[in-house]
């Protein structure tokens, strides 16, 4: 019997390549276009109802979210409580979600059970009630949940810098304000799912196990058109942002434990061919747990429990961020040092070693981020709504294969450029 050297660790092998399956697709007999992905061992389906409505589009504020949101409080022949019963009856899970560009109904099924499960979804899209009671409900609660997230420095960060960024009426820097709530009522809501809930305004995702008799359900339940009322399309907005009058945003919080920071400036999106390579620049500076700013900033320095970079992609604008929370002592000393990082990768190259453990972490996370059908369906969707094919996803594996220390040292001073950083301040200030 051989035994095994625990003491000697396994051999390293770089991943040389990560499969990307496409969706198939399929029309419905009203012309709504379906992607399908056919995988899995398991009987169950996903189903996912993209709308082309989102914030960006909303007359006033709340009004998207509040739409979906009430979607499943009622619809059809079933009152609220009566779709959440059946909802569990069949074992069903749902979630409703928007963003600036789209709103999402999300159904987790049992195939046995799938007919049944979608008609439900049908009914949300088709006719749904609006309940005032139901409004009333939800209103109240989204108040409550309101007040506590506005008492949290890191929420009052994120909003100043936003807003300092795109500006307070630009679609990407406004957010909601209390009277906000005052200000709706359930013909907002009426008039805005009559607007852009369409049969001409939808595509239709399906992940699992997807058989023909699963698209032909689909085409029943959704081949009603539904066109009652033109649609109005997206006003176009540069993707420049603004610039805040200082580059330094105080938001005062008297009793704050800590000092929230906020820290970016606008960049390029995903069209851009420089932004696979602007990723692994990302990663290099905050994007994981061995980062530049955690390595300095957390182990060394010890100012913070954490801090991270990101880049926040939009179908029109961009931005890089960083994130974090300190003593208010610190909070110099902290921002500070997020300068000498971006310094250093401006001025000096990334060692090989280094750039070895970033290129293992980002292929391992592409590896783990598409290694389930549900997990790489929600890539795909992601694609869609930007507009963009799995060469994206491809492209973005090749840089971070390929790119040098040369090339993110060129991206560094082309991108993180010191005098457009805007910084946020909230808590003891």
């Amino acid at each position: 019997m051989t035994t095994i050297d625990r003491s000697i660790p396994p051999p390293f092998r770089q991943i040389s390549q990560i499969p990307i399956r496409s969706t198939e697709t399929y029309t419905l007999t009203n012309g709504v276009p379906v992607y399908y992905l056919n995988s899995g061992e398991q009987d169950v389906c996903r189903v996912d109802i993209m709308i082309g409505a989102g914030r960006w589009l909303q007359p006033k504020a709340l009004v998207s979210g509040f739409t979906s949101q009430l979607l499943k409080e009622g619809a059809g022949k079933l009152n609220a409580k009566q779709m959440a019963e059946q909802l569990d009856f069949y074992g069903a899970w749902l979630q409703l979600s928007d963003n600036y560009h789209y709103t999402y109904l999300t159904l987790f099924t049992l195939n046995k059970y799938f007919k049944e499960t979608v008609e439900l979804l049908s009914m949300m899209f088709y006719e749904p009630h609006f309940s005032e009671s139901e409004f009333q409900t939800l209103l109240k609660c989204r108040k409550q949940q309101f007040l506590i997230e506005n008492d949290k420095v890191q929420a009052l960060a994120s909003k100043a810098f936003v807003g300092a960024l795109f500006g307070k009426e630009h679609p990407y820097g406004k957010r909601t304000v209390w009277e906000d709530f005052d200000n709706i009522c359930t013909d907002d809501l009426k008039s805005f799912h009559q607007m852009y809930y369409r049969t001409d305004n939808i595509n239709i995702i399906l992940s699992g196990k997807v058989e023909d008799a699963r698209l032909k359900i689909i085409d029943t339940l959704f081949s009603a058109p539904r066109l009652s009322s033109s649609l109005s399309k997206e006003t176009f907005v540069p993707e420049t942002v603004t610039s805040a009058s200082s580059p330094r945003v105080s938001v005062p919080k008297d009793n704050a434990i800590q000092n929230a920071i906020r820290m970016g400036l606008g960049t390029i999106n995903r069209s851009h061919e420089d932004f696979p390579g602007l990723k692994v620049l990302n990663t290099i500076l905050g994007g994981y747990f061995g980062s530049r700013l955690m390595s300095n900033i957390r182990e060394e320095k010890g100012y913070t429990y954490g801090i991270s970079s990101g880049i926040t992609s939009y179908k029109h604008a961009a931005f890089l961020s960083i994130a974090t929370q300190t003593a208010p002592e610190h909070t110099e000393n902290l921002i500070a040092e997020v300068y000498r990082e971006i310094d250093r990768l401006q001025s000096d190259q990334i060692d090989r070693q280094e750039l070895e453990m970033v290129r293992n972490y980002m292929l391992g996370d592409f590896a783990r981020s598409l290694d389930s059908t549900f997990s790489l369906i929600e890539a795909h969707i992601s694609l869609l709504a930007s507009g963009m094919d799995v060469n994206f996803l491809q492209k973005q594996i090749d840089a971070v294969k390929n790119i040098t220390p040369e090339e993110i040292r060129a991206l560094a001073a082309r991108y993180l450029t010191k005098d457009n950083i805007i910084e946020v301040v909230a808590g003891k200030c």
